[in-house]
């Protein structure tokens, strides 16, 4: 991720020439602690916390999208917002990629004790035990539990109609005009 700063082959050229040359094994790894703090101090100044800042931007967008007071359509700002949030989303995919990859790394991929001890909680975590049905009791009857998660999806996806549409309809502006229906009408009656 670093490395498609902008800055970061500069920064890095810099502080490892910074240095000077290092003529021995102690005077080498003293260059390479310094480097990875350079970097630490550096990956803090130019990413900092992605997390804190998503959420900042992410209020900061909700804000913008509450304001009663704008007109139709998206500000320049709320765009901009956007497309940092989408950024700094990437970032943070990057991120985790990397974290677990060095895990990975580290643990080895041999059929180790890491490896079953994550698949044996990542089976616990999603295992449902037990669910709440409309009374308020919970249940651990697997063919009632069956009965209630089917039933839960089919009224999630099930259409509840609609109830005055032209109000919704009436928000929107319209794109299409008078004029451009009736210059496509003849196409309509040629075609059939």
């Amino acid at each position: 991720m670093w490395e498609s700063h902008e800055d970061f082959i500069d920064m890095l050229a810099q502080t490892w020439q910074g240095g000077g040359k290092a003529h021995t094994l102690q005077e080498l790894n003293e260059k390479v602690a310094r480097l990875a703090g350079s970097l630490s101090e550096w990956g803090a100044h130019s990413f900092g916390h992605v997390h804190r800042k998503l959420k900042a931007l992410n209020e900061e967008l909700e804000r913008m999208r509450s304001d009663t007071t704008r007109a139709g359509g998206h500000s320049h700002a709320e765009i901009k917002a956007v497309e940092r949030i989408m950024e700094l989303n990437h970032r943070e995919e990057i991120m985790w990629k990397q974290h677990s990859r060095i895990t990975w790394l580290t643990e080895g991929d041999r059929n180790t004790r890491f490896f079953h001890l994550r698949a044996s909680r990542r089976r616990r975590r999603n295992y449902i035990s037990k669910l709440k049905n409309q009374d308020g009791q919970f249940t651990d009857n697997q063919v009632e539990m069956g009965v209630m998660a089917t039933n839960f999806y089919r009224m999630l996806y099930t259409s509840e109609g609609t109830v005055n549409m032209n109000l919704v309809l009436d928000t929107v502006q319209a794109k299409v005009t008078a004029a451009m229906n009736e210059s496509l009408w003849p196409l309509l009656i040629k075609m059939k």
